[in-house]
């Protein structure tokens, strides 16, 4: 995918987040178009509900809590970022343990 300038990890993350978003959005999308910079409400048309359905999948597929960064998922960027920081909070806390 280009447009990604972000570390391997999160590429890995996209790669796996793309598809979660595909199971909820309701509008016909070139999916090949999509990047960072994508934004989750204007151009994929995702409302509260759906909203509410990615961070459920996402929680799920990789093992975090987004619950307190819903407020800030505008773009697909943003929900990388936010994903990779509770997967490196997640890691940390294991460490510790």
């Amino acid at each position: 995918m280009t447009g990604i300038v972000l570390n391997g990890t999160v590429m890995t993350i996209f790669e796996d987040f793309v598809p979660l978003l595909a199971k909820i959005v309701a509008v016909d999308v070139d999916w090949s178009q999509v990047t960072e910079e994508t934004s989750l409400v204007s151009d994929l048309m995702i409302d509260s509900i759906a909203m509410v359905s990615m961070v459920v999948l996402c929680e799920e597929t990789f093992q975090v809590d987004l619950a307190d960064a819903v407020a800030d998922l505008d773009t697909i960027g943003d929900a990388l970022r936010v994903i990779e920081q509770a997967r490196n909070q997640a890691g940390t806390a294991k460490k510790a343990a």
